[in-house]
Parts: C-alpha cells; sequence; structure tokens
C-alpha cells in the first residue's frame, strides 16, 4: 500500500512541477526558474498583485527579476490571503497604512517612491 501511495504522490508532484523547457524560457527573457514559478504559482497572484500595487501607486513593469521573482513567490505563499482580499474588495477601499500585513508592502513601498 505504502508503494502505491509513494507513486501517487510522485505523480502528483511531477504534474505540479512541468518540465521547463530553457529555450521558452530564453524566448520570453526569463530563466528557466522564473517560468518554472510563473507556471506553478496560483492563478489570482497576478490579480492580487496588480491590484495591491495600485493600492500603493507602484508600477510593476520595469522592476528588478530578482524583485519580481521574490514578489511573486512571496504573494503565493502568503498566509494573509483573508485580509488581503478584504483589502482589495473595492465596497471597501484601503489604503497603504492599513496593508501592512503585505509581504511585499516593503517593496510596493520603494516602487512607488516612498521610503520604507
Amino acid at each position: 500500500m505504502t508503494h502505491i501511495l509513494n507513486r501517487i504522490a510522485d505523480a502528483w508532484a511531477a504534474l505540479r512541477r512541468p518540465p521547463m523547457d530553457p529555450a521558452l524560457a530564453a524566448d520570453l527573457g526569463l530563466a528557466a526558474t522564473d517560468l518554472a514559478v510563473l507556471a506553478t504559482h496560483r492563478a489570482d497572484v497576478p490579480r492580487r498583485m496588480a491590484r495591491m500595487a495600485g493600492l500603493y501607486g507602484a508600477p510593476l513593469g520595469g522592476m528588478e527579476r530578482w524583485r519580481n521573482h521574490e514578489m511573486i513567490s512571496a504573494c503565493n505563499a502568503c498566509a494573509c490571503r483573508v485580509q488581503c482580499d478584504k483589502a482589495l474588495d473595492s465596497r471597501f477601499p484601503a489604503d497603504p497604512d492599513s496593508c501592512g500585513f503585505c509581504p511585499n508592502a516593503r517593496h510596493f513601498r520603494h516602487l512607488s517612491g516612498e521610503a520604507g
């Protein structure tokens, strides 16, 4: 029984980690590891990051690759999704001062030109 469960776990892990083609990554201007992060993050991460950036007045385009990778990873692993949902709810607009829970708050402050 353990053998079957291990095979199922291995198959599931393989599905969640698609092979990354270095040529495809290069065509997109990314490293294969960056492409892997983008391919496996939660589907709502880009929307969350864009909306949170809007609250801070922070542009997301043109940032350093390391910062982009770090921010995507942090948002993907964030444990404050309920707070984030409330902050991003357009019926109750939040401001940056109430979004300190965000693991990317310091990056958003930096990108918006604020000290922090």
